[in-house]
């Protein structure tokens, strides 16, 4: 992996689908540029930022502001010890549905996909004690 990390600015999530494409296996971080909303400018939406790293085995992070119009977001290769958040494993399983994942880790995210989700205790507990919540 490259050492070398920058800080960059995609208008569409093809732009971004590209750099991942070209850049997947030898960058070690990139810092994604999004604009305010205030800004008024045109930029990829962060669900579609994340489902595009999520295809090449990629996650977000860290935020950080970077002047009065922009943050920016650390994105980088996923720790192969890290757990995969519910939330992007109903991601995943869309993209896979859909064919996006890039076909190096499609094996992978198969096996990730094939453990079914089980509602923690205290959450399950909490429940039975208050159907209000």
């Amino acid at each position: 992996m490259t050492t070398e990390s920058g800080i960059k600015y995609f208008e569409n999530r093809e732009e971004w689908r590209r750099w991942l494409t070209d850049n997947f296996d030898t960058a070690r971080e990139i810092w994604f540029v999004f604009p305010h909303k205030s800004s008024g400018k045109k930029s990829i939406v962060y669900n579609d930022a994340v489902e595009e790293a999520l295809c090449f085995d990629w996650i977000d992070s860290t935020i950080r502001p970077l002047d009065a119009e922009h943050k920016i977001q650390r994105f980088t290769p996923r720790n192969p010890k890290s757990p995969y958040s519910q939330a992007n494993k109903e991601r995943l399983k869309w993209l896979m549905d859909n064919g996006m994942i890039h076909p190096k880790f499609e094996e992978k995210i198969q096996k990730v996909l094939s453990v079914p989700f089980v509602f923690p205790d205290d959450i399950i507990d909490r429940l039975k004690e208050d159907r209000t919540v």
